[in-house]
């Protein structure tokens, strides 16, 4: 298009055809926040990465991953379920979408909620490359535990050729502080912090929110 023709008319069709969506994405994940029923009890099934890792070796976290191309958010919950537990997508029942959060390496987090079923936790066969071990917690520790609440400052790292003259004030400009909310939860030896973390208090404030649950 040249842009010295340009009219209202084809902004608003640039737009009729536009899906909002978070601006400077790169990268699209989906997570699944498990549940599974231990003796009738609800948990939160989670698994700790395998030590061999390239990124975030021993961290717990929920079964996910990489939004593959041609791949909904949902698909790629159930596949990485799948592909990291062991099991087939008819053991999986999604109950709900939880908040999105975009993170600070430009990547959209897509977290949907799942009950496993049919299968108890003795009978899921984690792919050992991906998963060093797995273990629930019952869903009502996290509505009667506080968890340590803190934060983590980022600050700017200005490359070599910034333009930093072109900002008012140059190096005297009065940069605003930026921080990432952390949550920290202990269960029997296991930390659960970070972005599980916080995926966690959030599904449970969700379901609060939304039932009188006495």
């Amino acid at each position: 298009m040249n842009f010295k023709n340009l009219n209202p008319e084809d902004i608003k069709k640039a737009f009729d055809n536009h899906i909002p969506s978070p601006e400077g994405v790169h990268r699209n994940n989906s997570i699944m926040a498990t549940l599974i029923e231990i003796d009738g009890k609800l948990h939160f099934l989670y698994t700790k990465r395998a030590l061999t890792m390239k990124h975030q070796p021993g961290d717990v976290c929920f079964p996910g991953g990489r939004q593959e191309d041609g791949e909904t958010a949902m698909e790629a919950a159930i596949r990485e379920t799948e592909e990291e537990l062991g099991i087939s997508r008819e053991n999986i029942t999604v109950l709900g979408e939880s908040d999105f959060i975009v993170t600070m390496f430009n990547t959209k987090v897509t977290p949907f909620v799942g009950l496993l079923t049919d299968i108890t936790l003795d009978e899921l066969k984690p792919n050992p490359g991906e998963v060093d071990k797995i273990f629930a917690v019952p869903v009502d520790f996290f509505r009667e535990t506080e968890p340590i609440k803190t934060e983590l400052s980022l600050k700017q790292d200005f490359p070599e050729d910034f333009p930093i003259d072109l900002i008012y004030n140059g190096r005297n400009y009065p940069w605003g502080k930026a921080y990432v909310p952390q949550l920290f939860y202990v269960y029997e030896g296991e930390t659960i912090w970070g972005l599980t973390a916080r995926i966690t208090n959030n599904i449970c404030e969700i379901i609060e929110k939304n039932n009188d649950l006495g």
